[in-house]
């Protein structure tokens, strides 16, 4: 029988980390899913993007290049301050939660995966 190669799933030690700090904008300085904000149910494709402003988040400063661009973006209409600190800061929060529920779920399937006998020859 030909060897048939397969990708081992993590070790049990291993943790899954996302590349980004805010869950609110996944460091792009926009809110990533809008619609999840208060009010956000009527939010369009076609309507500016909204700016997080969630405290300590650099990413709208780090995509804008500071207070200037961000300030052009909004004269422009590029970009919406509509959410508040708060929204921004409960957004993050929730989907950090579901990031950790993900992330247990994902690390389960793979140790059972590891702890049967599903590897073995």
């Amino acid at each position: 029988m030909p060897y048939k190669p397969f990708k081992l799933p993590q070790p049990k030690d291993r943790e899954i980390i996302p590349s980004y700090k805010c869950f609110c904008c996944h460091d792009t300085g926009l809110v990533a899913v809008p619609q999840d904000l208060p009010g956000g149910e009527h939010y369009q494709s076609t309507d500016p993007s909204v700016l997080c402003v969630r405290p300590y988040c650099q990413g709208a400063d780090t995509y804008y290049g500071g207070l200037s661009g961000i300030s052009a973006a909004l004269q422009e209409g590029r970009v919406a301050d509509c959410a508040t600190a708060q929204e921004c800061q409960d957004l993050h929060d929730r989907e950090l939660a579901d990031w950790h529920s993900t992330a247990r779920n994902k690390i389960a399937q793979i140790n059972a995966a590891l702890d049967s006998n599903f590897f073995a020859l």
